[in-house]
C-alpha cells in the first residue's frame, strides 16, 4: 500500500488538533501534530510535508513568523501552507496571511468540508505543477484502488459509485488493514461520533460496499461482537 501525503498540523488547542488529524486521516493522509513551534522545526527536518496547517498564534513564535521563515528556505517552497486563526481579525489580516507565504486562510471555527476541500486542491496544485507524484493520492490494496482526489473506486477496472460515508468508510478500511475496527471507532472516525447514531449504521454501509465491490467486498471481514477487519 502506497503512503499518503502528509500533513503537519501546528496548534496548541488539542481539540482542533484532533479534529483536523481525524478528518485528513480519514481522507488517506499522514498527519503529524505539533503543538508548538519547537516540535515543528523537529518534523519539519525530519520530512517536508506536502501540506502545513499552522495557527496564527502558537506559543513562542507566530504563525506567520514560522511561514516567513519556511518560505525563504528553497526546499520548502512547494509545501501548501493554510493559515488559522481563532482570534478575532480584520479583512486585511487574510492580504497580510498571503502576502507572508500563506496560500489560505481560515478563521476558527471552520466548516471541516471547506477545510478538506483547500487541503485536497493545494494538492491538486502541487500534482499540476509537477511538484507532487499523484501516487500520493492513491490507496490500493490488491486490485482495489481508490483514487482519493478524484473520489473514485476502482474494483478491478470497475468503477463503483459510493456515497460520501460509505467513500470515507472504505478509505479508513485502506488505512489501516489487518487491524480489527470497532464499531465505535469507525463512528468516531467517519461519522466524527454523533450521539444520535448507533453502532448499527456501521453494519449497514459496510453491507453497501461490500454489495458494490462485489468479490473484493468479502476482503471486508467481520469480526464477531467488535467490529471489521480489511485482509489481503
Amino acid at each position: 500500500m502506497r503512503r499518503g501525503p502528509l500533513a503537519l498540523v501546528a496548534d496548541d488547542d488539542n481539540e482542533v488538533c484532533e479534529m483536523i488529524r481525524l478528518l485528513l486521516e480519514s481522507q488517506g493522509m499522514r498527519v503529524q501534530v505539533a503543538p508548538d513551534t519547537d516540535k515543528l522545526q523537529r518534523l519539519l527536518r525530519e520530512e517536508t510535508p506536502r501540506v502545513l496547517i499552522v495557527d496564527w498564534y502558537l506559543p513562542k513564535r507566530s504563525g506567520l513568523e514560522v511561514i516567513k521563515s519556511l518560505r525563504q528556505e528553497k526546499g520548502n517552497k512547494d509545501i501548501g501552507v493554510i493559515l488559522i486563526s481563532g482570534k478575532a481579525t480584520m479583512p486585511q489580516d487574510t492580504v497580510v496571511a498571503l502576502e507572508s507565504g500563506a496560500d489560505d486562510y481560515l478563521f476558527k471555527p471552520f466548516d471541516p468540508r471547506i477545510l478538506l476541500a483547500r487541503v485536497q486542491a493545494l494538492i491538486r496544485r502541487q500534482i499540476w505543477m509537477g511538484a507532487g507524484s499523484e501516487e500520493d493520492s492513491v490507496l490500493s490494496s490488491g486490485k482495489l484502488q481508490v483514487q482519493l482526489l478524484e473520489r473514485r473506486v476502482l474494483a478491478g477496472e470497475r468503477p463503483v459509485s459510493l456515497t460520501r460515508l460509505e467513500f470515507e468508510l472504505l478509505v479508513y478500511f485502506l488505512r489501516n488493514p489487518q487491524r480489527t475496527l470497532g464499531r465505535r471507532e469507525l463512528l468516531e472516525a467517519v461519522w466524527k461520533y454523533p450521539d444520535d447514531l448507533e453502532t448499527r449504521t456501521v453494519d449497514k454501509h459496510v453491507e453497501n460496499i461490500r454489495r458494490k465491490l462485489g468479490s473484493i467486498g468479502k476482503r471486508v471481514e467481520t469480526v464477531p461482537t467488535i467490529g471489521y477487519r480489511l485482509v489481503d
